[in-house]
């Protein structure tokens, strides 16, 4: 089907205020500038579920201490998804993905706990992907504190967090403290060498998220050279060994600047073994779910979301 018409209507109203107010090309902006264009996330973000929440924070290795978001707080012992938030691992978009993880509490009536990494470049990767791990990690370690069945420990996250979330996945398999009953990766980047192009034309039809553009201005930002670019801690790609993990579900917009790279590692799941279930959301690009107050067409992602997880209880 073709691109949704809110999503059209959407590409077009930003096409015009950029005309109206001319921005420097990508790569001449400072990442304070860059950053600057991250307020239209918030604002089409929509509003929360009506989900009690608390704020928490837990230690990094290194002695950080990483904030966090409990939604559902008020329950008893539950299940619990671990979710990490979109943003390229560069914007401060924890608030917006908040908003996304609210609805997916509600929906799916367990704890969602949603992990607020440090960013780059202030924080060169894997200071991320570490937090990331380490929340995870003393979350189940402290199962009675929280109030969370650890054997139904669900993690995931949209793009940048699904890249975090399946990279947490591969590493946990050498952790015994770490049983994921599922991963839920949604518009996921998984190969920094961008090497599969069987879905270009999709992804062209992203006018947000214009996959070369932006990617390359990101990977800047991380602080990784390109010859590391390979490294499974940075593209789950290229994990040698992908056998033996969690069941998988990757969810994908049809036209999502980013396919190419749920499609591949979806194949590459698929291939070692593993159980691995692919939704794609017609007519969904890459940032409907967390700008649902305008990209509002089809099926909400959180509520698939839910669905994958309600589907396991």
């Amino acid at each position: 089907m073709p691109v949704n018409p809110a999503e059209v209507k959407l590409f077009k109203l930003l096409e015009a205020k950029a005309a109206a107010v001319p921005q420097k090309p990508l790569e001449q902006q400072s990442i304070a500038e860059f950053r600057a264009g991250a307020d239209m996330f918030f604002e089409f973000a929509g509003k929360p579920a009506d989900v009690k929440f608390e704020n928490h924070s837990v230690p990094a290795r290194d002695g950080y201490a990483i904030p966090m978001r409990i939604y559902n707080a008020d329950l008893g012992r539950s299940p619990v998804l671990m979710m990490y938030p979109g943003c390229g691992y560069v914007f401060d978009l924890f608030e917006t993905n908040a908003i996304a993880c609210s609805r997916i509490a509600k929906e799916a009536g367990i704890k969602v706990i949603l992990v607020n990494f440090r960013l780059a470049p202030e924080y060169p990767l894997p200071t991320a992907i570490y937090d990331g791990y380490d929340a995870t990690q003393y979350i189940v370690t402290q199962a009675a504190q929280f109030q969370i069945e650890a054997n139904k420990l669900f993690i995931g996250g949209i793009s940048s967090g699904a890249h975090c979330a399946a990279v947490i996945t591969n590493l946990a398999r050498q952790d015994k403290q770490l049983t994921i009953q599922r991963q839920i990766l949604i518009n996921g980047y998984f190969d920094l060498t961008q090497s599969n192009h069987d879905y270009d034309e999709y992804e062209k039809e992203d006018k947000i998220f214009v996959r070369t553009a932006i990617m390359d201005f990101i990977f800047k930002q991380w602080g990784i050279k390109a010859e590391n670019f390979k490294s499974p801690l940075f593209s789950p790609y290229y994990e040698p060994d992908l056998t033996h993990l969690p069941p998988t579900t990757i969810i994908v917009g049809e036209y999502d600047g980013l396919r190419n790279d749920s499609e591949s590692y979806y194949q590459k799941l698929k291939a070692a073994g593993n159980a691995v279930t692919k939704i794609v959301l017609p007519g969904q690009t890459h940032n409907t779910m967390v700008m649902r107050s305008v990209l509002s067409d089809g099926e909400d992602p959180a509520h698939v979301i839910a669905n994958s997880i309600k589907a396991e209880l």
